[in-house]
């Protein structure tokens, strides 16, 4: 599965714009609008707020609880801190156009010889 990175995404915006002819954008100009798209969408985050992007995905931030755990090895008790990390909720129509455009082919079967 080829990788679709950030400046492949530059790239096919740019090129679609210039397609569409509907701004005039060069690719410099281009690369920004989606760095600040970024960039408002890390703000807002940060700031406990939650981006809503309709058809696609919600970002927000999610709170982990610090908790204890047994060290399987030791016994000996670990402290894990608490974490806020970033997360990002695919929303319904999108995953369903996903889902329709890429559905699942059937699984191989390989029979597991077990070893006796």
């Amino acid at each position: 599965m080829e990788k679709y990175n950030k400046t492949k995404l530059i790239s096919s915006v740019y090129e679609t714009l210039q397609k569409e002819g509907e701004l005039n954008l060069t690719k410099g100009e281009t690369e920004r609008v989606i760095n600040e798209f970024i960039k408002q969408i890390k703000t807002a985050i940060i700031s406990g707020e939650q981006v809503l992007i309709s058809g696609f995905c919600r970002f927000f931030h999610k709170i982990y609880k610090g908790r204890e755990y047994a060290n399987p090895l030791t016994g000996d008790s670990i402290t894990v801190a608490s974490r806020n990390r970033p997360s990002v909720k695919f929303l319904q129509g999108f995953v369903e156009t996903v889902s329709e455009a890429n559905p699942i082919k059937e699984k191989s079967t390989i029979p597991i010889e077990k070893v006796a």
